[in-house]
């Protein structure tokens, strides 16, 4: 059984991870790069290694992984960039919700103009609650889509009680 160790030097200072696993340099081919281009070694072994190898990350993995973050990152600007400003303003968040949400999430834009009584706004937020409340996701939803619910979520809650207060004391007085 062969195994394969893939060295990756983004740095002028060589780190061998060939030596730090006793892989054998016999056989190994090095591809020289120029400044700034990562250096790329494979040693071929015919032995198995011991180490466990749901320990060892390959570089699929690392860039999915790096991916992902990157994604989840560009979702939190997202959100931030429609929620700044409107935190305690449902009407305004309801009327920019499809700036967040994926087509396929089952929310249709509404216009703002639409969203002047309460009993509006009252029927926007509860379809809100059915594309953004966790126990009410689809089986289908993405980790994206999932990870704008949970943040979305609070935000328009912190709304909407914000907006239960107003419309009571508006109703008193």
């Amino acid at each position: 059984m062969s195994s394969y160790v893939i060295e990756i030097n983004l740095s002028k200072h060589r780190e061998r991870i060939g030596e730090s696993l006793n892989v054998d340099d016999a056989g190994a081919e090095e591809t020289h790069s120029e400044t700034n281009v990562p250096e790329v070694r494979i040693n071929e072994s015919n032995e198995s290694s011991s180490l466990d190898k749901e320990n060892i990350w390959t570089t699929q993995e690392l860039e999915k992984d790096v991916s992902k973050q990157m994604e989840l990152e560009l979702l939190d600007e997202d959100i931030k960039l429609w929620s700044d400003g409107k935190e305690l303003n449902i009407r305004l968040l309801l009327a920019t919700l499809h700036h967040i949400l994926c087509q396929s999430s089952g929310w249709i834009m509404i216009p703002l103009t639409n969203l002047k009584d309460s009993p509006d706004v009252r029927k926007a937020y509860q379809k809100a609650r059915l594309c953004l409340h966790p126990d009410k996701l689809q089986q289908g939803a993405t980790i994206s889509q999932k990870y704008v619910a949970e943040k979305a979520f609070p935000i328009l809650q912190d709304a909407w009680a914000a907006f239960i207060s107003q419309d009571v004391l508006l109703s008193i007085t």
